[in-house]
C-alpha cells in the first residue's frame, strides 16, 4: 500500500520542528580550522547514497539496497583516510563534503514506492550511524588537526507536497540531526572538538571556505 503523503509530511514537519528547538538548546558545533603553512587539506566528497532505493542487475539479483548503505559509507571512510595516508602529505583540515541525495525519499515520481524498501523513517535511521562513525573517524585521527563538514541538499529530498516550504527536505533533517548529536557530544561528552559544520539552507549550493 502507497503510504498517505500528508501524514508524512506532518511526521517531517514535526521532526524538523523538534530538532530546531534541540539546536537551540546547544552550541553550533565549530571550531577553528587549521591552516599550516607547507601543509594540504584533505576532501572527500559523497553524494547520492540514496537509501530506500532498491537496485537489480539483469538477472534480478539485488546489487544495491539499503541495508548496504552502512558497509558502503564505511568503505568511502577507510578509503578516504588510507587514501591520505598514502599520499604521505600533512594535512590541517579534512573537509566532509556531503552532496546531497542522501535518502531517495518516497514521492519523487509516480509509483516510486514500488521501487523502495525503506520508507523515509527507515532510509533516515540507517544512515545516521555510519555518517557519525565517517566523522569520528576523520576527527580521531592524528593525521588531520580538524574536519569541516559541509551539508548540501538534494532534489531526492525535497517534500513537494502542496504547501510545503523550501525547508521541508529530508536531506536537511538528517544533517540536523547529526549535527545535534556531534554539538551534544561536544557539549557534555568533551569530545569531537575539532569538528565544524556548515550547513545551509535548502538551496541547489552551499558557499564555504576553503584553503
Amino acid at each position: 500500500l502507497q503510504p498517505h503523503k500528508g501524514s508524512s509530511e506532518r511526521w517531517w514537519e514535526l521532526r524538523h520542528n523538534r530538532l530546531v528547538r534541540q539546536y537551540r538548546r546547544v552550541d553550533t558545533p565549530d571550531t577553528t580550522l587549521a591552516a599550516t603553512d607547507g601543509r594540504e587539506d584533505w576532501c572527500l566528497h559523497m553524494t547520492d547514497l540514496h537509501a530506500g532505493d532498491v537496485e537489480r542487475n539483469d538477472e534480478g539479483e539485488v546489487v544495491y539496497a539499503t541495508d548496504m548503505i552502512p558497509d558502503v559509507v564505511d568503505y568511502i571512510t577507510e578509503q578516504g583516510v588510507s587514501l591520505a595516508a598514502k599520499h604521505g602529505s600533512e594535512y590541517d583540515t579534512a573537509h566532509l563534503l556531503w552532496g546531497g541525495d542522501f535518502v531517495t525519499n518516497e514521492g519523487i515520481y509516480e509509483g516510486q514506492f514500488e521501487d523502495l524498501d525503506a520508507w523515509l523513517d527507515e532510509q533516515h535511521e540507517t544512515l545516521i550511524d555510519p555518517l557519525i562513525r565517517q566523522i569520528k573517524t576523520f576527527a580521531e585521527s592524528d593525521r588531520f588537526e580538524t574536519v569541516q563538514v559541509v551539508c548540501q541538499v538534494g532534489n531526492h529530498g525535497q517534500h513537494r507536497a502542496s504547501g510545503t516550504s523550501r525547508q521541508a527536505n529530508a536531506d536537511l533533517i538528517l544533517y540536523k540531526t547529526i549535527r545535534n548529536t556531534i554539538a551534544h557530544l561536544q557539549s557534555h561528552g568533551d569530545v569531537l572538538d575539532n569538528v565544524a559544520f556548515r550547513i545551509g539552507s535548502a538551496k541547489p549550493y552551499r558557499n564555504f571556505q576553503l584553503r
